[in-house]
């Protein structure tokens, strides 16, 4: 059978069951909001809350400066410029801005700029399903600061969190070279990017702000939905076990902030190991949890048909190894727990301010080196123009 008949066996059976899946899900669902108000309605506030103080502030920046850099052909040009290496390691010839996005800015920025690609027409099809495995991760603040200082009172052990997931991520897409190498069909021939000098920069700059306020809604629904859903689903699990372990997969599976502040708080309570935790820590950041899937199919949905689920597989498998290497590093290390998770109140409230700092520098930033692309790209193009006159 061939790889396109394989695909289409697969999508097929996911179809047929995905129905009844959902089904029964949204009737569990239903049942556990109608039994358990109180549960529901305090995690929708607490969701709503997070998104308006961490959410929103730290991605919508950065997904205005995502449109932006497609536009004014700032990632033309690093995926140019790592054009050689990025083939090397990854054996595509475009995608290095994507990977770069998604690890400086975060999910579902990497996502954002690869299906810019794939609808521009500069990478296939293909090469956008395998970029989406690799280049969807989590901004330095989020596990630094909110996990690691916030939470567990160290940011050394945040920075652990997000270098590993990092590495893991960059691994992940190197072994997929290696294991499954693109073919030559699947590669774009290679051209010269098309004149941006054309575009209207109003226009460009509205287009911007806009997907970005589409992008926005999107994700803060999905994470007060399956927040909602990990502590209902929690709730009830508790009446007929008091595993914290349970309760930590669940909650890391299906919303990873909700992951990481559950095995923060079970180990300021004493009730697991600081490497148990961790390691709960590094499966919620790896997996991104179903919350962070489902913004990804949100955000390339658009940009067409492609095919999810190497990416859900891969996520699951990076968080599950993100997750092994913090165990070992924090049973094998001893520094990494050295700050005790005191005045989590207070670490909060200057994690939400240096977050919002490093967003607003890192968007103006992009912003800027948007605007000198679009000028040093426009002024040519009137000059020539006055020539031929």
């Amino acid at each position: 059978m061939t790889d396109a008949g394989r695909k289409a066996v697969i999508k097929r059976k996911f179809g047929r069951y995905g129905g009844t899946v959902a089904g029964i899900a949204a009737i569990f669902l239903s049942t556990m909001f109608f039994i358990m108000p109180d549960t529901s309605s305090e995690s929708v506030k607490a969701s709503l809350l997070r998104c308006a103080d961490n959410v929103i502030p730290v991605i919508f920046p950065f997904t205005v400066a995502s449109n932006l850099f497609s536009a004014s052909g700032v990632s033309d040009f690093v995926n140019e410029a790592l054009s050689r290496p990025f083939r090397f390691l990854f054996g595509m010839r475009r995608g290095a801005s994507a990977v770069l996005s998604g690890l400086l800015f975060g999910f579902p920025i990497g996502a954002l700029a690869a299906s810019k690609l794939f609808s521009g027409g500069k990478i296939t099809k293909a090469e956008c399903e395998r970029l989406l495995c690799f280049a969807c991760a989590a901004s330095p603040p989020y596990p630094v600061l909110a996990v690691g200082r916030a939470l567990f009172g160290s940011a050394l052990s945040g920075f652990l969190i997000w270098s590993s997931q990092a590495a893991v991520s960059l691994s992940v897409g190197i072994l997929l070279n290696l294991i499954r190498p693109l073919g030559d069909a699947d590669l774009p021939p290679e051209r010269e990017d098309s004149d941006i000098s054309r575009v209207s920069l109003p226009r460009v700059l509205t287009k911007a702000v806009s997907d970005a306020s589409g992008v926005m809604i999107s994700v803060c629904g999905a994470v007060v939905f399956f927040s909602l859903s990990s502590d209902v689903i929690s709730a009830a699990i508790s009446g007929f076990s008091d595993n914290a372990y349970i309760t930590l997969a669940v909650k890391s599976i299906f919303e990873f902030t909700s992951g990481c502040a559950s095995s923060a708080a079970l180990y300021g309570a004493g009730e697991i190991s600081f490497a148990s935790a961790m390691f709960f820590a590094g499966l919620s950041v790896g997996t991104s949890g179903f919350s962070v899937m489902c913004q990804t199919d949100s955000v390339v949905g658009s940009a067409g048909d492609l095919n999810i689920y190497p990416y859900i597989a891969s996520k699951l498998a990076s968080g599950v190894l993100t997750g092994v290497i913090c165990f070992a590093a924090a049973e094998i290390f001893p520094c990494f727990s050295e700050s005790a998770p005191a005045s989590l109140i207070g670490e909060a409230v200057n994690y939400v301010a240096s977050q919002r700092l490093f967003s607003i520098i890192f968007a103006l930033l992009a912003v800027f080196l948007s605007f000198l692309s679009l000028l040093i790209k426009y002024r040519p193009c009137k000059k020539q123009k006055k020539g031929v006159k």
